[in-house]
C-alpha cells in the first residue's frame, strides 16, 4: 500500500480519474437539472474536478514547465471554487432573495483576477514566484514565492468556507426535526474542504503535496450521497422562507404568552408596526390600533372574522383566522394568526350590490330597492304609530330638454335633479328613481302638514335653479304629488303609491311646478 501512494505516476493517475469521474457526474447534473441549488452544485463539482484534475497532471509531470502548464489549469478550478461554494449554501438554506445581481458579480470578482494575475506572474509576481523544483521524498513539486494577492485569496476562501458553515450551521437550527440529518451530512461534508486546506497552508501535508483536491472530493461525495440518497435537494430541505415568506396570506406565530415568535414577509406589509425588533414583543404593541384583532387573540373568539385594516390611508380587509399550535401530546405551545386578504371580494360584493340596489345613472336607490326600504320602514311605523309620507315626483316636459339638447343634456339634468333634491333632505329620508323623469322620496315620520312644507321647498329649490350645459342653462320645473298615512297597514305600500300617483297627476292637471296633497 505504501508503494502505491508512494508513486507519483498512480498517485496523479488516482488523481485524474477521480477528478474526470466528478467531473462527468457535475456535466450530466447539470444538463439534466433546472433547479438552481442543483446548478450550483454542478458547478462546483465541476471546478473541483478541474482542479483535481489539474493538480493529478501535475504531479505526474517531470518537468517544471509541464508542471506550470498543469497549474494553470488547475487554477482554472481553484479560483472559482470559493464563488460556487458560496452560491450553492446560500441557494440551499432558501436565501436566493441575497442573490442580487451586485452580490453575484462581487463573488466573482476576487476568483476573476486571481485567474488573471495568476496567468500573467510572470510580469510583477503578485501571485506566485516561481522559485524551480523541489524533491520531496519520491514527488517532484513546484518551489515557488506566495505573493501579496496568493493571501487575499487564502483570506476569501477561508471566509467563503467559514461563511457557508455558519449558514449551515444556522440553518440546522431552524430546520424541521425531519431535515437536520439531511443538514447534518451538508455540515460534515463542508468541514473537509477546512481540513485539507489548513493541512496544506501549515506545511503539514506528506511530501509537500496539496491535500485540498482529495478534502474537496469527500465533501462533495458526501453532498452527493445526500442528493441521490436522501434527495437533499430535491425533496425538502427548502428553508422556511421560501415557503413562509412567499405565502399571500399574512402569519403571525405567537407563543402562549402572546409573544410574537415569527412573522413572514407579507404580515410585515399589513402591520406597520412589525418589524424584526418586534420578535419576542407582546403582540399588543403591533395590535394596538386594532382592538378587534387583540380580542380576537385574547378570547380566541371568534376563530374566524373579517376586520378591515387602514393602510397608507387605504382600506383593507381580511378574513382573520386563528388556529393553535400543539405539540405531539396534543398540548398547546402557541397560536396562528393567519389573515387572507379579502378587499378584492369585498369590493366586488360591493359593487354587486351597488349594481343591485342604485340607479347607475343617478347613484340614488332603483326603484326595486327603494320599494324594500319603505315596506321595512312602513313595518316600523306601523309598530311605533309614527306617520310616514311619499312624494311623488315627475319633471315637466323632460322630453323637450332631450329634443332640444339631446341625451347627454338629458343625463346631466337628472344627474343635477337629484343633487338638488338630496341636499334639501334629512338623513333618515330616502331618495329613489323609478324610472325615466320619475322619482320618489320616503319620509319617515313626517305628517301630511310637513311633508307638503318640504315638497313646496323642494319644488322652488328645483325652479330656481340653473343648469349649465356647454355654452347654456337649463331650467326645469317639477311637479310633486304628496301622500301622508298614519295607522296604516304593514303592507300596503301600494295603496300608498297608488294615492301619491293620483296626486301627482292632479299637480300636472293644475298646471304642472305644484304641489297636490293626496285625499
Amino acid at each position: 500500500m505504501e508503494s502505491i501512494l508512494l508513486n507519483p505516476g498512480l498517485y496523479g493517475s488516482i488523481l485524474v480519474l477521480l477528478g474526470l469521474a466528478i467531473g462527468a457526474v457535475g456535466v450530466t447534473i447539470y444538463r439534466r437539472q433546472n433547479q438552481q441549488t442543483i446548478t450550483d452544485f454542478a458547478a462546483l463539482l465541476i471546478t473541483a474536478a478541474i482542479y483535481g484534475v489539474g493538480y493529478g497532471f501535475e504531479v505526474w509531470s517531470p518537468s517544471l514547465v509541464g508542471k506550470l502548464f498543469w497549474l494553470k489549469v488547475q487554477y482554472i478550478g481553484i479560483s472559482f471554487l470559493p464563488a460556487f461554494w458560496n452560491l450553492m449554501v446560500i441557494q440551499y438554506i432558501g436565501k436566493e432573495k441575497w442573490l442580487t445581481r451586485n452580490m453575484r458579480i462581487a463573488l466573482f470578482i476576487i476568483p476573476i483576477v486571481t485567474l488573471v494575475l495568476h496567468y500573467t506572474d510572470a510580469y510583477h509576481q503578485l501571485h506566485y514566484g516561481v522559485q524551480g523544483l523541489i524533491t520531496n521524498g519520491p514527488f517532484i513539486n513546484v518551489a515557488f514565492a506566495k505573493g501579496p494577492w496568493y493571501w487575499v485569496y487564502v483570506a476569501y476562501l477561508d471566509l467563503s468556507l467559514l461563511f457557508g458553515n455558519l449558514l449551515l450551521f444556522q440553518y440546522w437550527f431552524q430546520a424541521a426535526a425531519l431535515y437536520r440529518g439531511q443538514v447534518a451530512i451538508m455540515i460534515i461534508g463542508s468541514l473537509f474542504p477546512w481540513l485539507g486546506h489548513i493541512t496544506y497552508i501549515a506545511g503539514n501535508s506528506p511530501w509537500g503535496l496539496d491535500v485540498a483536491p482529495f478534502a474537496f472530493f469527500i465533501s462533495l461525495l458526501l453532498f452527493g450521497w445526500g442528493l441521490y440518497g436522501y434527495r437533499l435537494f430535491t425533496l425538502a430541505p427548502i428553508a422556511r422562507e421560501v415557503v413562509f415568506d412567499t405565502i399571500s396570506d399574512g402569519i403571525l406565530v405567537l407563543d402562549l404568552q402572546s409573544r410574537i415568535v415569527d412573522y413572514n414577509a407579507q404580515a410585515g406589509r399589513v402591520f406597520d408596526r412589525l418589524s424584526p425588533s418586534s420578535l419576542g414583543m407582546m403582540v399588543t404593541e403591533v395590535l394596538q390600533p386594532h382592538p378587534a384583532l387583540w380580542k380576537q387573540i385574547t378570547t380566541g373568539v371568534p376563530e374566524q372574522m373579517e376586520c378591515n385594516i387602514v393602510r397608507n390611508e387605504n382600506c383593507f380587509w381580511y378574513m382573520s383566522k386563528l388556529m393553535i399550535i400543539p405539540n405531539r401530546a396534543g398540548s398547546a405551545i402557541g397560536r396562528i394568526l393567519v389573515l387572507h386578504d379579502i378587499t378584492r371580494q369585498k369590493e366586488m360584493m360591493e359593487t354587486l350590490t351597488a349594481m343591485a340596489t342604485t340607479d347607475g345613472l343617478t347613484g340614488i336607490y332603483n326603484r326595486t330597492y327603494f320599494m324594500e326600504l319603505c315596506l321595512r320602514e312602513i313595518g316600523r311605523a306601523v309598530e311605533k304609530k309614527e306617520p310616514v309620507s311619499l312624494i311623488l315626483i315627475d319633471l315637466d316636459y323632460f322630453k323637450q330638454v332631450n329634443d332640444c339638447y339631446g341625451h347627454k343634456a338629458g343625463d346631466i339634468v337628472l344627474q343635477e335633479f337629484v343633487k338638488i333634491i338630496k341636499g334639501e333632505l334629512r338623513e333618515l329620508d330616502f331618495l329613489g328613481r323609478f324610472g325615466g323623469e320619475e322619482f320618489m322620496i320616503f319620509l319617515a315620520n313626517t305628517s301630511a302638514t310637513t311633508a307638503m312644507q318640504v315638497a313646496e321647498r323642494l319644488r322652488a329649490a328645483v325652479a330656481e335653479a340653473r343648469i349649465a350645459y356647454e355654452q347654456t342653462e337649463i331650467q326645469i320645473t317639477a311637479s310633486f304629488g304628496v301622500v301622508a298615512l298614519q295607522g296604516l297597514a304593514a303592507g300596503d305600500f301600494d295603496g300608498l303609491f297608488k294615492k301619491a300617483d293620483q296626486a301627482l297627476y292632479g299637480a300636472k292637471n293644475a298646471g304642472r311646478n305644484s304641489v297636490i296633497l293626496a285625499e
